[in-house]
Formats: structure tokens, C-alpha cells, sequence
């Protein structure tokens, strides 16, 4: 009787040992997976405020670069640097933060094509160069393609989005027709006129898969249904040259 009563005694102090052991064991696994999470979650803090950061200092120095070259008569920033700064924003690109940013990235290239006869600033003057061709193209189709995202939200009734209607229209027009560019009128610009026309053509492709015809056809709707001829005298031609491509 007494031998049967300590056997059961043990297998109650066994059974409440590993009991214990369990209850420690899981007590343990869910700190540890409270410490996980938390670490988890302080990784992805820092990382977002990382993000925050680096794109602040982006927009800064895109800023910056632009509103210098906006106080001069001329645009005198390296293409080089440039490239870097516009590669920067397009990095951090946000359609509701940085459409302006886009808009004046744009206006600085073509600018940048027409305003001077400086060969180290033109910006397609980075196609010749084996170091920046492939990151050139790409960044160039890139452009392309946030500009056509932005020009179908565009109205042409307001002014300020006329404007920029025109600008990327131009800088469209401008990127995938190399007919006119100064680099091509410089000492052996006959040279390499082939290879930027394959280059203006593999521009060109990229703008119709992104949509080019059915956000022309956008623009030449809306510009024939509004009333003010300026207005149609500024967008009309590109789009329609562009569409005639």
C-alpha cells in the first residue's frame, strides 16, 4: 500500500516537473519571439527613416543644382554632374512629391542641348562615353516614361500645366529625334550621326511600349476641344510630330 503511494507520488512530482519544463520552455520561445519582432521592428524604423533622410538630401542637392542653373544665362553644369544629381531623384521618385522635379529635370537636358555649344555640358554628350552609355539609356527611359505617366494627368485649360505639358512634350520630341542637335553639328558629328540615330530609335521604341500613341491621342483630343489658339499653337505641333513618328 505505502510502495503504491510513493510510486504515485513520484509520477505526480514527474508529471509536474515536466510541466513546469514546458511552461518554461514556451515561456521562453515567446520572448524570444517578442525580441525577434522587436529587433524586426526596429530594423524597419530605421531603415524608413534612412529612406526619409536620403531622399530629403536628394531633393536638396536635385534642388539646389537646378536653381543654380536657373540663375544663370547659360547652363554651365557638367552633363557628368547633372547625371548624377537627376540619377539621385529618380532614385527617390515620387509622382505626388516630385512631378515639379521631373518637370524642371526635363527642361534642364533640353535646355542643356540648345543654350550652349559646350560639348561637356550637352547631355546626350554622355552616349559617347562607354561608362555612361547603358546607364544613359536607362536613365533616359526612365524619364521617358514617368514624363508620359505625368502628361496624362495634365490639363491644358490651366496654365502652369500647359507649361509643363510643353516642356516634357519637348523633351520627348527632342530625346528621339537627334536631327537637330548640336553634337551632330560639331567637328565629326557625321561620324557618329548613325549610331545616336539608332540610339534617338531605341528611345523612341521604349516611348511607344510605355504608351507614347494612347497618351498622344490623349493630348490631341483634349487640345483640339480647347478654345485658346495659344494653347494649341504650344502643344499641337510636338504632339502631332511626335504621333507622325
Amino acid at each position: 500500500m505505502f510502495s503504491s503511494s510513493r510510486e504515485s507520488d513520484k509520477g505526480s512530482t514527474r508529471s509536474l516537473l515536466l510541466q513546469n519544463a514546458k511552461v518554461a520552455r514556451d515561456s521562453r520561445k515567446e520572448e524570444k519571439k517578442r525580441q525577434q519582432s522587436a529587433v524586426l521592428l526596429q530594423a524597419h524604423i530605421r531603415r524608413h527613416q534612412t529612406q526619409r533622410r536620403l531622399g530629403r538630401d536628394l531633393r536638396k542637392m536635385f534642388d539646389e543644382s537646378v536653381a543654380r542653373s536657373t540663375c544663370e544665362s547659360t547652363v554651365s553644369a557638367a552633363a557628368t554632374e547633372m547625371f548624377q544629381v537627376n540619377r539621385g531623384l529618380l532614385f527617390v521618385y515620387n509622382e505626388q512629391h516630385d512631378a515639379k522635379r521631373l518637370v524642371a529635370m526635363c527642361r534642364y537636358i533640353v535646355s542643356s542641348m540648345d543654350r550652349t555649344n559646350n560639348v561637356k555640358v550637352w547631355y546626350v554628350s554622355l552616349a559617347l562615353s562607354k561608362k555612361y552609355l547603358v546607364l544613359w539609356l536607362d536613365q533616359i527611359k526612365k524619364t521617358i516614361r514617368l514624363s508620359l505617366r505625368h502628361i496624362s494627368f495634365l490639363e491644358i485649360k490651366d496654365m502652369k500645366q500647359q507649361q509643363d505639358l510643353e516642356v516634357l512634350l519637348q523633351f520627348i520630341l527632342k530625346l528621339t529625334d537627334c536631327s537637330d542637335w548640336k553634337l551632330l553639328s560639331a567637328k565629326g558629328g557625321d561620324a557618329i550621326r548613325p549610331m545616336m540615330t539608332q540610339l534617338c530609335s531605341k528611345l523612341l521604341q521604349s516611348a511607344v511600349v510605355e504608351g507614347l500613341y494612347s497618351v498622344l491621342g490623349q493630348v490631341l483630343m483634349r487640345c483640339s476641344g480647347q478654345a485658346k489658339v495659344s494653347a494649341k499653337k504650344a502643344i499641337f505641333p510636338p504632339a502631332l510630330t511626335l504621333a507622325m513618328r
